[in-house]
């Protein structure tokens, strides 16, 4: 990486005639990577609280038979950009927390990760100094859903929570609901804690169950 940074900074020097800082020379080799990781499946996930918790355990759940990455609490747009410019070719899924901190923020993480998979949390008051209300947070979240839509992506979204049901429309329609709602096309039941502390509940879809 160190060689193609020079380079890079050499290059823009000699074409464009100007010096680049080390934030834009970040982000071209980020998308150099990710235009090179065409068989590997991005996930991305945002929301209000619950994000790093998803990404663990998805992550988890998804390394014990593929091969897979991740990348959380590293989820500003710098953060990810250096992430993903030093991502192993060899993966199969990668997992990335997603901030959306500010307006345009997903946005701008879209263009560097282009998650192929949303999964949208839920919507709360973080960021109040950044964002007028709930409304305005939600708007910003579901940027995300409609960024992977574009792409004919999967959008996962938590049908108990109404600001992010709302983002349905968003997704062409085309997004899966997942939560303890009855119309949800993941639905969990009998959610409990087990004696020992761990999380239990049987998942629903299409007639199957399945227990967690």
């Amino acid at each position: 990486m160190n060689l193609h940074y020079s380079l890079i900074k050499l290059k823009i020097r000699l074409l464009e005639g100007r010096k680049v800082s080390s934030t834009e020379v970040v982000r071209r080799l980020s998308l150099k990577r990710r235009m090179q990781l065409t068989g590997t499946r991005m996930i991305g996930i945002t929301g209000s609280g619950a994000k790093s918790t998803t990404s663990a355990l998805l992550f988890h759940l998804l390394s014990g038979s593929r091969r897979t990455a991740l990348s959380f609490h590293e989820n500003a747009l710098d953060d990810m950009a250096m992430r993903m410019a030093r991502f192993p070719k060899s993966i199969n899924f990668g997992v990335f927390e997603i901030s959306g901190h500010e307006p345009g923020a997903i946005d701008q993480a879209c263009e560097v990760v282009q998650p192929d998979v949303a999964i949208i949390t839920i919507v709360g008051g973080d960021h109040r100094t950044n964002f007028a209300g709930g409304l305005e947070i939600a708007q910003e979240k579901g940027t995300l859903a409609q960024r992977v839509a574009e792409r004919a992506g999967i959008v996962l979204l938590n049908a108990d929570d109404p600001l992010v049901r709302g983002m349905q429309a968003r997704a062409a329609g085309k997004a899966l609901l997942y939560g303890e709602a009855p119309d949800a096309d993941y639905r969990a039941i009998e959610v409990r804690h087990s004696r020992d502390g761990y999380l239990q509940f049987t998942c629903l879809h299409r007639g199957e169950a399945v227990a967690f």
